[in-house]
């Protein structure tokens, strides 16, 4: 999952870019996240501060060699809730300007990449410290490969049936990760514990493949 979530931005000199059905976002001057910002901060983490810089530079790397570098910047962004509520969102974000490995191959043209990870950064995290929506967020994917699954923001469509939570671990990189107990295929337990005998950690991870919002 995205630390960010990041849209296209107008690169000045032109890089190595996406280009989505919809023009380039293009911020303006006061836009611009300054270095002094608790959201570049967040970003950035043990990174030098920088005095003189005028804006938030980034740079992500994926885990699968993709990388996405550009400068944060904060924007309205206007959402309708389940009961029909217009809402206006204070929104910080990422522009990218220069992208490489496989977010190039997209077999889809895509406007940008929505964050939904654990960190401060992502829109599920912004929107709940805003009061907009609680701390909630899930992913459903259709079991039927010609019908799509949805997503949802909020506790408001948590189905009421069929769940079953587990504990999420809170870790330093910012990802969902829990505990295996045990793992079944084909009818078989499969051995999962570690050499010293521990149970195996993994995570959730929704970009590890990409999934596609129209």
């Amino acid at each position: 999952m995205s630390l960010i979530s990041k849209v296209h931005n107008v690169p000045d000199p032109p890089l190595i870019l996406l280009q989505g059905p919809h023009p380039l976002y293009k911020p303006a001057k006061e836009n611009i996240v300054p270095p002094k910002d608790s959201h570049c901060q967040e970003l950035q983490g043990n990174q030098d501060y920088c005095d003189t810089c005028k804006q938030c530079d980034y740079e992500i790397a994926y885990a699968d060699r993709s990388s996405s570098a550009g400068v944060l910047a904060r924007d309205n962004m206007r959402l309708i809730t389940a009961d029909g509520e217009r809402q206006n969102m204070d929104f910080v974000f990422g522009c990218a300007h220069d992208q490489q490995g496989k977010l190039l191959d997209s077999p889809a043209s895509t406007d940008g990449i929505l964050g939904l990870s654990n960190g401060a950064m992502s829109l599920p995290t912004q929107l709940a410290k805003q009061g907009i929506i609680s701390n909630v967020f899930g992913h459903c994917i259709a079991t039927d490969p010609s019908s799509s699954g949805y997503m949802f923001l909020g506790d408001d469509y948590v189905p009421r049936w069929g769940m079953t939570w587990v504990p999420v671990r809170n870790g330093p990189e910012d990802v969902y990760s829990t505990v295996v107990q045990k793992v079944n295929y084909g009818g078989q337990e499969l051995n999962v514990r570690e050499q010293a005998g521990k149970l195996t950690q993994v995570i959730f991870d929704s970009g590890s493949s990409y999934t596609y919002f129209p």
